[in-house]
């Protein structure tokens, strides 16, 4: 069914009472509580992001605090766990993960979507601009002859949990069966290849993108100081550069990239979007590892605009179409988790170019392995245009028709049964 329109029937159905409520969902026009959905939820993501990239700076400046007799770079291992400390975290979480593609509109949610993602943009430029701002207000403090005990003591946190029941009553409730998430039923579905190829392709995509999107955001920090645009015998002048530096980034690539994704992602289509992204990224990782010394020695200015472009198609790009179509290609009962296994390879990918980079940047020298790993990111977003060919097209596709089920006779065995004061009712939809 690839859309819905409103049924007029004088016999009533349960089919019918659904297929109504599903178009009025799919044709509802865009307005003020679909704005709040994407705030709510964006917020998430602004957050999530900060607390993710605030670690560029984050590492650099416990080195200058913590390791000045040791030419104030942290220990590998150290950097290391710092880094994907958290990536390990969010890796688990994601299988919890819950989306909002149900309360979108079938015109404009891609848009929707993207535009909650998007927040990630403003988190990692907020994170830039505090560490500026930081800076400045403690300029006088910074100086080159530091020692731990100078440090603040660290703090430990405990964070109290409290959960409350809730109370519903309800006079009478309608219980339908329909299809249920099982390992049973989860088998079932995804063990047809027309199925199980979409689950594949958007976990693929997504893992194989974020080899580069955190290999490349995680690291800023390495690759300014080893174009020399941040490293200076001055600390608070390496700081500064690394903020103004992450900041121009993110101002002229990351952000725009996001905010481009969204105007045209129900225009042009996720598939042609994350297509290209891969295409582009491949070529410029290509260019960009391959005659890195080149580069540079005609003008660093030149490689921070290529490295800026990285950016820009990363998130003109995969890194916004891989979490938009997990969220819409997926039935209901598997939606979050299709979505959270998708996005937590996207996790596992990230720690791995976390290891990778950190164990193989140092091979010959200090940073001297750089030029070779950018080049690494080249066939793996190749990998990417292939993996992306499983994945269907979702512009203007309605949720239930994306499910690959059968709509009609989809809700059965209808029947009422009052309840008592306190009851938990589960509505399936596809």
């Amino acid at each position: 069914m690839a859309s819905h329109d409103l049924v007029d029937s004088g016999k009533e159905d349960f089919d019918t009472k659904r297929r109504n409520a599903l178009a009025e969902i799919d044709n509802a026009k865009f307005g003020w509580f679909h704005v709040r959905t994407i705030v709510v939820t964006g917020v998430g993501f602004f957050t999530d992001a900060y607390d993710l990239f605030a670690v560029n700076f984050v590492t650099v400046m416990l080195g200058y605090v913590y390791y000045s007799s040791s030419k104030n770079a942290l220990p590998t291992n150290l950097e290391l766990g710092i880094k994907i400390s958290a990536q390990c975290g969010t890796f688990i979480g994601q299988l919890l993960f819950v989306i909002s593609s149900e309360f979108a509109n079938k015109k404009r949610r891609g848009a929707m979507i993207g535009s909650v993602f998007a927040m990630q943009g403003f988190g990692i430029l907020a994170a830039a601009i505090m560490s500026t701002i930081l800076l400045a207000a403690y300029k006088p403090n910074i100086k080159d002859d530091r020692n731990v005990n100078q440090a603040t003591e660290d703090i430990a946190v405990v964070l109290g949990r409290k959960e409350r029941a809730t109370t519903i009553e309800e006079e009478d409730v309608v219980r339908v069966e329909a299809p249920t998430q099982s390992w049973q039923d989860f088998k079932a579905y995804f063990g047809k290849w027309e199925n199980g190829k979409i689950l594949l392709g958007t976990s693929l995509s997504w893992f194989l993108l974020d080899i580069a999107f955190y290999g490349i955001g995680l690291n800023n920090s390495v690759i300014l100081s080893n174009i020399g645009y941040a490293k200076d015998p001055d600390p608070f002048k390496t700081l500064w550069n690394l903020s103004i530096g992450n900041i121009l980034i993110a101002v002229l690539g990351t952000v725009p990239g996001y905010w481009f994704t969204v105007a045209l992602v129900d225009v042009w289509g996720r598939k042609p979007i994350q297509l290209m992204g891969f295409g582009v990224l491949t070529v410029l990782f290509l260019v960009l590892g391959v005659a890195y010394k080149q580069i540079l020695k005609t003008s660093t200015a030149l490689f921070i605009v290529i490295f800026t472009l990285c950016q820009f198609f990363q998130n003109f790009g995969p890194n916004t179409t891989t979490f938009i179509i997990p969220g819409e290609v997926f039935p209901t009962r598997y939606r979050s988790t299709g979505h959270g296994i998708s996005a937590a390879s996207g996790k596992l990918g990230a720690i791995i170019s976390q290891v990778g980079f950190l164990r193989l940047k140092d091979i010959g020298g200090k940073d001297a392995y750089v030029d070779k790993v950018i080049i690494i990111f080249a066939p793996i977003m190749f990998l990417g245009v292939l993996a992306t060919l499983l994945i269907p097209e979702t512009k203007n596709r309605s949720l239930e028709d994306l499910s690959n089920e059968k709509q009609v006779g989809f809700i059965s065995g209808v029947h009422h049964k009052p309840t008592g004061n306190t009851t938990k009712e589960i509505e399936a939809k596809s």
